[in-house]
């Protein structure tokens, strides 16, 4: 339900839909829930492996959730007086390697358990930690404080 409640939304402002909210919600939702069918009505062990999938790219997408909120609540541009203060932002960091340290170890291990060759998944997860690693410090400048002064919460 959650995917295809977004995925009506995201159908919205890609199709940029002028219709009547009983059509555009119809067309949107029909076309977000036929992967979901076509995959229910397989069986329940393709059903499983999807899941697992699922939830190891969610595993890869929350760094990128996680640490530009990290980043923006820590901002006394953004947040004002309302930013995290010196023993927030430790904790939240460390917490958040944390997690998602052991959420790359079980993206790890799904992939070792379904890719055949083990040298593959070893350099696709050092291609992605790379990849991470280099381009979140990269970006970090962009953010300037006339890009999100609108945003200020104070």
């Amino acid at each position: 339900m959650t995917g295809t409640y977004s995925g009506q939304f995201a159908m919205e402002g890609f199709l940029n839909l002028h219709w009547s909210r009983w059509k555009r919600v119809l067309l949107t939702r029909t076309i977000a829930i036929i992967p979901t069918l076509l995959i229910a009505f397989q069986s329940m062990s393709q059903l499983t492996r999807m899941n697992d999938l699922l939830n190891a790219l969610m595993s890869l997408q929350l760094p990128f959730a996680l640490f530009p909120v990290l980043t923006f609540t820590s901002s006394r541009k953004v947040m004002g007086d309302f930013a995290n203060g010196r023993f927030t932002k430790l904790l939240a960091t460390i917490l958040s390697v944390i997690v998602i340290s052991i959420n790359l170890y079980f993206v790890y291990d799904y992939v070792h358990n379904h890719v055949v060759s083990h040298i593959l998944c070893g350099t696709y997860m050092a291609v992605l930690g790379f990849d991470f690693v280099y381009n979140v410090p990269y970006f970090g400048p962009w953010f300037k404080e006339s890009d999100y002064n609108e945003y200020r919460y104070s």
